[in-house]
């Protein structure tokens, strides 16, 4: 918390902290509808609360998608 850029680095970690938006926040209980939209833009906004880390969080999704298959 200290330090929130920590996660930059590190993909687990990166992983773990969306995941818990997901899983512990119910503040942002429209994530679900968000992901099965594709919108991606608005969900970083969400996380992060600035779309500068969309690229890369683009780049971890659309590997993820094509893992998943």
């Amino acid at each position: 918390m200290a330090d929130p850029t920590i996660i930059d680095n590190d993909k687990e970690l990166y992983i773990l902290s969306a995941m818990w938006f997901w899983g512990v926040e119910k503040s942002y209980k429209d994530l679900n509808k968000l992901a099965d939209e594709d919108k991606i833009k608005e969900i970083t906004i969400i996380i992060s609360n600035d779309d500068k880390t969309m690229s890369k969080r683009k780049e971890i999704l659309d590997k993820l998608k094509n893992v998943l298959k």
